[in-house]
């Protein structure tokens, strides 16, 4: 099965790996972006442009999709031996393609990434949590989010500020009557610290609240 690399930075890897390649005929590596828009499309094709007048040796290659189209696509691309040679995927989406078979482990050519230094450990050590030990992917952006919340309901339901651990938002949630929770990867590894996963299930198996996502 043909296996792919996943998430855009490695791009960079093409030219640092295959540096016996033939520069008579250029080799194509295509990406592909599981979230396209008109603005992040520009950027990239922009960025993709001045990538390939940069050298002559690769034709480097951008293709988009609507996230809500995403999913299917690469499932059918997977299935079907016809993936792209890079891949942007969430962090969600790791398990399911590992378990496939289909990605292709990085470890052994950070080395060769001279951009690696520039990349958050952190974020690094997360991937590599979820691959078990095996890198699978290069994370080449970061998302801030912000929780907004309506203080004046909290203060009609007596809550004096926004819930700071994990049992405290299921608490919050269950106790006034929320059908599905969106799990924070950062509360849940925190939860986990004194809890366990048994302690979780045993939760949602007593409330009518259960998991929707994870983010």
């Amino acid at each position: 099965m043909k296996k792919l690399v996943s998430l855009m930075l490695v791009l960079l890897m093409a030219l640092a790996v295959c540096v016996s390649a033939s520069a008579a005929e250029r080799q194509t590596v295509t990406l592909w972006y599981h979230s396209g828009d008109p603005v992040t499309d520009a950027y990239y094709e922009k960025a993709f442009e001045e990538l390939n007048a940069s050298q002559d040796t690769y034709t480097f290659e951008y293709v988009s999709f609507a996230f809500s189209d995403f999913q299917e696509k690469f499932q059918m691309a997977v299935m079907t031996n016809t993936m792209p040679d890079v891949v942007s995927l969430g962090f969600s989406n790791i398990a399911t393609f590992t378990a496939q078979d289909s990605i292709l482990p990085l470890n052994d050519y950070t080395d060769q990434l001279p951009n690696m230094a520039k990349v958050d450990e952190n974020l690094t050590t997360n991937l590599m949590s979820l691959g078990n030990g095996v890198l699978y992917g290069i994370p080449y952006a970061y998302n801030q989010e912000v929780a907004w919340y309506n203080t004046k309901l909290f203060a009609e339901k007596g809550i004096d500020a926004p819930p700071a651990t994990q049992k405290e938002f299921l608490e919050l949630c269950e106790k006034y009557g929320y059908d599905y929770i969106e799990l924070r990867l950062d509360m849940l590894k925190e939860y986990l610290k004194t809890h366990t996963v048994e302690d979780l299930k045993a939760f949602f198996s007593k409330s009518h609240l259960k998991p929707f996502a994870f983010n």
